[in-house]
């Protein structure tokens, strides 16, 4: 039955005990579909734990969470995998594009498993090389048996394999095209696989390992990525060119280029994440692949239900921006120390902070305006509701709102204070006028 959840956790504890990361590694694999489906497999775990001792990049002078690429760790399992059926060559890369292509087919038709005469045209795979990637299970309408792909990971993983290996660029452009604008998301990890394994690291291991590898294919999916997709960019508004964004991100961090990260995330001053759902993964992904940005004009992370926990993970990055919304999320106070954090950088770009419903009180107050009283780029805070706010209300009172002002006043002017909706402004040195709106 492989691993539970609880049995994974415990495996990379003890595999891992000797690491720092531990606790953001477990976290990493129970927040990616991938990786968390894959590890009930216990040889998949093995793996991973073995991967992240070679393949964990580092950044020189930063302890940052660590980053797991998917791509690398299923291109080590499927080795291993290759190595126990009996590992040759010239018969690994034929099986592998007929078990490829049968992969292939399975995500158009959404479908995992296949009869016994479906797979009349994998002629030149010897039983045991399919028996590693699928299983055998009764057919109880026919009485014989179909043959299942292990997991859609596997199947995902083997598909983009064989298109890499076998594909020439150009029909590989018009895959990457339908696969990036499928809307139904069964083409999603397939893309992420087949941007990921071809990736110059990846080219170098597929070489190594069978011999053959398409030389262009990396250079087609750079080109792919930062002219293509940059069309497809225009308008940030539309919650599916957003998706699409985030998905691209993701794709980008597979590819692991930070040349066309930086050339590609270049244009696109102004990203708007504010019509769907944030999850932690996708925080992570953001911070990784924004890192390489220098500055951002204006981050819209409105309605994302995010937390603290997402807002931790952005902490690398919320500093290069000048315009930064978070509004209607569930920050709470512990959200709002994170972000104190932020506006005390040296280098820190904000310049309006909006923070519109998040479920604030009190008790956040002296610490989000002593940081006020020091930080020199923040020109206007908005800490207000929004008329048909509930349970995300700011919850603060007129009486400590009040005393942190009259408190704040003492270090910087401060004037103009209305009642229920108080817009205060403040100069700082004559040249910049403070707004804050609660």
């Amino acid at each position: 039955m492989g691993f539970t959840s609880e049995k994974v956790k415990e495996y990379f504890r003890r595999h891992l005990h000797h690491g720092n990361n531990t606790k953001e590694i477990i976290q990493l694999i129970e927040q990616s579909d991938i990786l968390r489906n894959m590890c009930s497999n216990p040889l998949f775990c093995v793996t991973l734990a073995s991967s992240l001792e070679f393949h964990q990049p580092q950044r020189e002078g930063q302890a940052t969470t660590p980053v797991i690429n998917q791509t690398q760790v299923l291109l080590d399992y499927v080795t291993v995998l290759l190595q126990i059926c009996g590992y040759d060559r010239n018969t690994t890369h034929k099986c592998l594009r007929e078990v490829g292509e049968l992969a292939y087919k399975g995500i158009k038709r959404n479908k995992l498993s296949f009869e016994a005469d479906e797979l009349r045209e994998l002629n030149t795979c010897p039983d045991y090389f399919i028996t590693v990637f699928m299983f055998q299970d009764p057919d109880r309408q026919s009485s014989g048996v179909v043959y299942e792909f292990r997991h859609y990971v596997i199947r995902d993983f083997l598909a983009a394999l064989t298109h890499i290996l076998n594909v020439p660029s150009y029909r590989l452009k018009r895959v990457l095209d339908e696969a990036f604008t499928d809307t139904h998301g069964s083409l999603r990890t397939f893309l992420i696989f087949l941007v990921g394994l071809s990736s110059r690291k990846s080219a170098n291991r597929l070489k190594l390992e069978l011999d053959s590898v398409p030389s262009d294919a990396t250079s087609c999916i750079s080109e792919w990525l930062t002219k293509s997709v940059k069309r497809r960019l225009t308008n940030m508004d539309q919650k599916c060119t957003q998706s699409m964004f985030l998905h691209l991100l993701h794709c980008l961090l597979e590819f692991g280029d930070n040349q066309t990260l930086t050339d590609l995330l270049a244009s696109v001053t102004t990203i708007k994440l504010n019509q769907l759902i944030l999850k932690p993964l996708d925080c992570t992904v953001l911070s990784e692949t924004l890192i390489n940005s220098d500055v951002i004009e204006e981050l819209d992370l409105s309605s994302c239900l995010a937390e603290p926990e997402e807002i931790q993970k952005l902490k690398p990055v919320l500093h290069k921006c000048v315009i930064l919304r978070l509004n209607h999320n569930n920050l709470q106070d512990s959200g709002v120390k994170h972000l104190v954090n932020i506006l005390n950088r040296s280098d820190c770009k904000i310049q309006i902070l909006e923070l519109n419903s998040n479920r604030l009180t009190d008790d956040c107050l002296d610490t989000l305006f002593s940081a006020l009283s020091t930080n020199s780029s923040l020109t206007e805070l908005n800490l207000s509701n929004s008329s048909q706010e509930g349970k995300h209300a700011n919850q603060f009172t007129h009486e400590k709102f009040q005393h942190v002002v009259d408190i704040c006043s003492q270090q910087k002017e401060i004037s103009d204070v209305t009642d229920d909706l108080a817009l205060l402004r403040s100069k700082k040195k004559k040249t910049r006028t403070r707004s804050l709106i609660h």
